[in-house]
């Protein structure tokens, strides 16, 4: 082969490239294991070669099956090609890439991708009546969408989504449908056909025999295309699909099986009768919201056919549901090495599931890029692109697909589901606004759809939206919505979820009692269907409720418990969540050294998963505590960090919040100017976003710089209205911190009776949240008050305990905090002591960098101050 194209042995393997350089190569490997096992295997391989297919002899890469099927698709290339800019080009597996001509982001294109007729398979009647045999009807449904979809002629409405159909309309196994239905079905399905029709089975008594009756309809004219009855056995069901579906194929024009998409429906079917009947009532549970049994079934199946891939699959998903994050990705991983007979699609599909269950967002996101490339007209592959970028914390990205997968879509504009996948991507960016809206819509949409769970899906979306946003009676009427679809059709799993999201709405009204109780019966359902994840997060969300309570000890507890479920569970994500939950509480307690390694932990399983959102939050914490513990140049990197992976991110929500911390660093530094445009930037964001709490906390971040700056009216009118706030709100931590700066300003006003009363609800405040930081802060507050009553003995005994405290706790803020307030007090009794006290002070401050604390020591004894700047 060298002689012939003049090269040297040498140069040769980097030249040969085409599909039959890689035929010919292998059919000469030496080794018995590379090379064709038969005449046969190389005789199909030419045939590919010949009708544009894949050939086996070269590696299935993604660029390389995107190269095949654009030889083959030339007349629809120039819209795909488009499609490929705006969704970030065709990725492929690993590093290697398709080599073609790239076309500018900004080229005009009014081109839409070719649509491929849709057909859904709606089920048949068991006209025997048994229930032994009702699992045919699911058997014969799957064999024969994929009998149909060979060729990739059509597209076929999956088996999930026709089950999830007909459950919303009431549908049960027909022969006929009336023509008044069959438009509910199309407009929800989205089908330009249908098959439906009859079986009879009377069982093993009588062989297993079948009797196969199938009805073609166009579902737009309402037409009668074909009628097919076929007989055979449980034993040969593929047979007896086969020549069912052939006919049907001949009558909607499809061109026939060819012997290798032959070969991939024999792949896609179970190897023998019973593993077919045990995934297809597995498959029947699972979709009845039954995971524990669907779980138990499809384990027998994939014992009884090892080899089934979509047994593997199908199991996953029962384990997914049941919240166990290991053994669905050991089942998605088997389902994917089993698939390699299928058709590209299901090993495509196969492959971004597992991607997906190990939580390998890159490969899964390259593998739907892949999928909505050589399939632009499959709305579910733009949605799982969409939802696998919102994963991985690549919101805007998510954005961005679903906008091109409307503009290349003619179905996009009016199929929920793209609304409720841009609601996902806006909950990952913490824009509650956009996921209401978006929430709304998908709602709005489904419902006109008469597609009911899909509206409960929404409205679950848009109450824990409408909760966070603090609009909470149109939030209970949302979930109570979702809470009564999810009840009538049986799905307890999303009435324990619809259960979860009510549970927000007294939870931020101060209501624990009914936020418990919501909690506790999401968590009785959850424990009742065997869900080990969602055990976690109501467990999470009770310690949550403890915490918030004051009772540390219990919260400890449900932490510890919330913890064993996710580990048990194998859910990453979860253990994320708790640890960091504990580490808030080790804050609140002042162990900050704890706090501090548990937020570290936090961040080390947040970078392995690559969860970037869940990443910045851990680094702002960090800031949080080291800010806290004294290190201000630590913890301004950290908010740095944590700003930059938001702001990439567009994570709006956390991004503000971030801005008030950075922003409270960069006060102790004396960097008021920077100080005072990141807290007026939060506040921008913070109202764009309708987020009422938090633009409340960053009022009260406004009023300490008014404070520091003598303009006392400012500061006081500023803590009054977010008081006012955290009052409505009932956040009892957020207004003790109120109550004290409000104090400070009415006590250099001369109010010192108004200020007694603030301070004296304060401290009532704060028997009810012991969190130690805010409790040390306001004894701090309570000498000022002590010293302005002339009470100087009580105002330096209040200060030394809070100095000794914060000492003992390594609060090096709080103890600059109480040793300003102490040398202040020390001056009215000892002009001498208060005077070393202050410049010892001041000098301490500013080597660590705290300049407003330095400033206003050396101001108190009329020494020249740092500037503040």
């Amino acid at each position: 082969m060298s002689k012939a194209r003049g090269l040297a042995p040498s140069a040769l393997r980097r030249r040969l490239q085409g599909d039959l350089d890689a035929i010919v190569m292998k059919a000469l490997r030496k080794e018995p294991q590379h090379r064709y096992r038969s005449a046969k295997a190389l005789s199909d391989d030419i045939e590919r070669l010949q009708t544009g297919k894949r050939v086996t002899a070269r590696a299935p890469t993604v660029a390389y099956r995107a190269t095949r099927f654009l030889r083959l698709h030339r007349e629809s290339a120039a819209a795909i090609a488009v499609a490929l800019v705006a969704i970030g080009g065709l990725a492929a597996w690993e590093e290697h890439r398709a080599s073609r001509p790239v076309v500018s982001q900004t080229q005009p294109s009014t081109a839409q991708v070719h649509m491929r007729p849709v057909l859904a398979i709606l089920g048949f009647n068991n006209l025997s009546n048994r229930a032994d045999t009702a699992w045919v009807s699911t058997a014969l449904s799957e064999v024969l969408s994929r009998q149909l979809a060979a060729g990739e002629e059509l597209r076929m409405v999956p088996g999930d989504t026709v089950a999830r159909t007909r459950i919303d309309l009431g549908l049960s196994d027909m022969e006929s449908v009336a023509p008044d239905v069959l438009d509910r079905i199309r407009n929800n399905l989205g089908s330009d056909f249908v098959v439906l029709g009859s079986y009879s089975d009377l069982g093993k008594q009588s062989g297993g025999q079948i009797r196969l009756n199938l009805r073609l309809q166009n579902a737009v004219s309402k037409d009668t295309i074909a009628t097919v009855s076929e007989m055979g056995n449980e034993g040969q069901l593929l047979d007896l699909v086969s020549r069912a579906g052939s006919r049907l194929r001949e009558r909607l024009g499809l061109s026939p099986v060819s012997a290798l998409e032959a070969q991939a429906i024999q792949a896609s079917a179970a190897s023998n009768p019973e593993a077919m009947q045990l995934y297809s009532q597995g498959l029947i549970k699972f979709r009845t919201f039954d995971s524990l049994a669907a779980r138990d079934l499809l384990a027998r199946a994939v014992t009884a056919d090892p080899s089934y891939p979509f047994a593997h699959s199908a199991l996953a998903l029962a384990w997914q549901a049941l919240g166990y994050d290991n053994e669905t990705q050991a089942e998605a991983k088997r389902a994917l090495d089993s698939a390699a007979r299928l058709s590209r699609e299901d090993n495509l599909m196969l492959e971004a599931r597992y991607y997906e269950a190990s939580r390998n967002w890159t490969k899964a996101i390259d593998t739907y890029k892949t999928l909505f490339n050589l399939f632009p007209d499959s709305l579910d592959y733009g949605i799982g692109l969409a939802r696998a970028q919102s994963s991985s914390g690549k919101g805007k990205e998510a954005l961005s697909t679903l906008a091109e997968l409307a503009r290349v879509s003619t179905y996009a504009k009016d199929d929920p589901q793209v609304d409720l996948a841009m609601a996902d991507a806006a909950a990952s960016m913490g824009d509650d606004k956009l996921r209401r809206d978006s929430a709304d819509r998908a709602a709005t949409k489904a419902d006109h759809l008469s597609a009911r769970l899909l509206v409960a899906r929404a409205r679950t979306t848009e109450c824990r939206a409408l909760a966070n946003l603090g609009d909470n009676d149109r939030g209970s009427a949302a979930c109570d919505e979702a809470r009564r679809i999810y009840a009538d059709a049986g799905d307890r799993g999303g009435l324990a979820r619809a259960l979860h999201s009510s549970a927000e709405i007294p939870l931020n009204q101060g209501d624990y009692a009914a936020a418990e109780r919501l909690y506790g019966q999401a968590l009785a359902i959850v424990e009742q269907i065997g869900d080990k994840k969602s055990m976690g997060s109501e467990l999470g969300n009770l310690g949550v409720i403890c915490v918030r309570r004051g009772d540390f000890v219990k919260g400890r507890s449900m932490y510890a418990r919330a913890l064993r479920s996710y580990q048990e569970a194998g859910d990453k994500n979860g253990i994320i969540v708790v640890t960091g939950n504990s580490g808030n509480l080790l804050r609140a307690e002042g162990r900050m050294t704890e706090a501090l390694a548990s937020y570290e932990t936090t961040l080390k399983l947040s970078t392995q998963l690559g969860h970037k959102g869940s990443e910045a939050l851990c680094l702002q914490a960090i800031g949080d505590v080291q800010l806290e513990k004294g290190d201000l140049a630590n913890a301004v990197e950290q908010f740095g960090s944590a700003m930059a992976i938001q702001k990439e991110i567009g994570a709006k929500s956390n991004y503000a919040s971030t801005l008030v911390s950075a922003g409270a660093a960069w006060r102790q530094q004396g960097e008021t100017k920077k100080s005072l445009d990141a807290e007026q930037q939060a506040l921008t964001i913070q109202q764009q976003l309708e987020e009422k709490g938090s633009a409340a906390e960053t009022r009260l971040a406004l009023a300490e710089l008014a404070y520091d700056s003598g303009k006392l009216r400012d500061a006081e009118s500023l803590a009054r209205t977010a008081l006012a706030e955290f009052r409505t709100e009932k956040e009892p931590v957020q207004a003790v911190a109120a109550e004290g700066l409000l104090s400070r300003s009415l006590i250099d006003q001369g109010s010192t009776s108004e200020a007694k009363q603030n301070l004296d609800e304060a401290f009532r405040l704060s028997r009810e949240t012991p969190e130690m930081i805010r409790g040390l802060s306001l004894r701090v507050d309570d000498a000022y008050l002590f010293a302005a009553l002339k009470r100087t003995a009580d105002a330096e005994d209040t200060a030394r305990k809070a100095m000794a405290e914060a000492l003992k706790l390594g609060l090096f803020r709080l103890y600059l905090e109480a040793s300003l307030a102490l040398g202040k007090a020390e001056l009215q009794s000892s002009r001498g002591a208060g005077r070393v006290r202050l410049q010892t002070l001041a000098k301490d401050a500013q080597t660590r960098g705290f300049v407003l604390i330095a400033q206003e020591a050396s101001a108190s004894i009329g020494d020249s101050a740092p500037e503040v700047k």
